[in-house]
């Protein structure tokens, strides 16, 4: 395979032979080039205006694959005909727990296209990998108590929370589309504490969760409520019900 390779750029150098440039040609392409150059250039001045840039899922989980600890592990791909870099695979806790061999149970995800699937580029917090080429991510941004939910599916879902009593808040949500470069982040400089003193309004909130109509006793105020979705959270493996459980908390603390 390299000689043949090597007979292409053999074959590609021995064409090229000197060719007459028309007039005014010369100028035009020296302009372009200018104009090329420009353009690169105010591209390179604004993705460094970003606070968070973006990146490729495979390079990312490769460089952050320490983060994770036991809980997910990359598994490197070794046949030599299937370029690594396009399915990501991992090994990950079984979503059903349990047992197997003396261990705790594993199961495998694979990400196809995974050089082309985008994420924060920012050191994890913790990676939940589902089915169908669905993940999140959390993050904590360089601001202390700033976190970032990232919803790694076909709407990438940016989500900004505030880190109160051990209780990741959301106030600000949005997407990110494939031509973006990065994102800023959205700070919260309100008093969350004072919000979560206050009564929870139930009945806006049941509209927006239904299934905590059914828990609204005992939950007087958001402080309250949130402690119901953050102990919610923490065993739900659909993403769609996570989302519609963010959108719930973020209703009522903007």
């Amino acid at each position: 395979m390299n000689d043949n390779l090597a007979e292409m750029v053999t074959e590609d150098e021995n064409v090229n032979e000197a060719v007459e440039i028309p007039e005014n040609q010369e100028t035009e392409e020296t302009q372009s080039e200018e104009q090329s150059s420009t353009s690169s250039n105010e591209d390179d001045q604004q993705e460094s205006t970003f606070d968070v840039t973006i990146t490729a899922l495979f390079p990312w989980f490769v460089k952050n694959q320490d983060n994770f600890g036991n809980n997910v592990k990359y598994l490197k791909m070794k046949s030599p005909d299937i370029d690594p870099e396009e399915q990501l695979i991992i090994k990950v806790p079984h979503p059903n727990g349990g047992e197997y061999n003396g261990n705790p149970k594993k199961i495998t995800r694979t990400f196809d296209n995974a050089n082309d699937v985008l994420v924060l580029d920012l050191p994890p917090v913790s990676f939940d990998a589902f089915n169908q080429n669905i993940f999140r991510i959390i993050y904590q941004t360089p601001i202390e108590d700033i976190f970032i939910k990232y919803y790694g599916s076909s709407s990438r879902h940016v989500i900004f929370c505030k880190s109160v009593e051990d209780m990741l808040i959301p106030y600000s949500m949005q997407k990110v589309k494939k031509s973006d470069k990065g994102i800023n982040i959205i700070q919260n400089d309100g008093d969350m504490t004072a919000i979560l003193d206050s009564p929870v309004p139930m009945e806006d909130l049941i509209l927006r969760y239904k299934q905590i109509e059914k828990h609204q006793e005992g939950i007087n105020t958001i402080r309250e409520a949130m402690q119901f979705f953050s102990s919610k959270i923490s065993s739900v493996i659909d993403v769609n019900h996570l989302l519609e459980l963010d959108r719930a908390m973020m209703s009522i603390v903007v």
